[in-house]
């Protein structure tokens, strides 16, 4: 009997879970057209607008979250220099970071 019980619960924490992925998604993309990433990355975060002029912006889509945040953050602390990227990420919070690591790493990749 207990199993029975224990099956609704489940499946309301991976809704629940899904709805948090979700909306953190959408967090990140939202914080990511505010502080002007689609400019040069793309909506997609496949750098459309840059493939053939501009072929060294890189395209984050469906890179790992682990190396966009390890990436940004170096940015923010100055350890990595970059005259666009640096006074960009030098005043995001870990957990801006961790949004927008999130919504790139969720786009496809092409």
């Amino acid at each position: 009997m207990n199993q029975w019980l224990a099956m609704p619960a489940a499946c309301f924490v991976l809704m629940l879970s899904s709805a948090v992925v979700a909306g953190e998604l959408d967090a990140g993309k939202a914080l990511a057209k505010k502080n002007l990433c689609f400019d040069c990355h793309g909506l997609s975060g496949n750098s459309d607008l840059y493939n053939n002029e501009a072929p060294w912006v890189p395209k984050l889509a469906g890179q790992p979250v682990g190396y966009l945040v390890k990436e940004m953050k170096a940015y923010r602390s100055g350890s990595r220099q970059d005259e666009l990227m640096s006074p960009i990420m030098q005043p995001r919070t870990d957990a801006e970071i961790d949004l927008l690591a999130a919504y790139f790493a969720a786009q496809k990749r092409y």
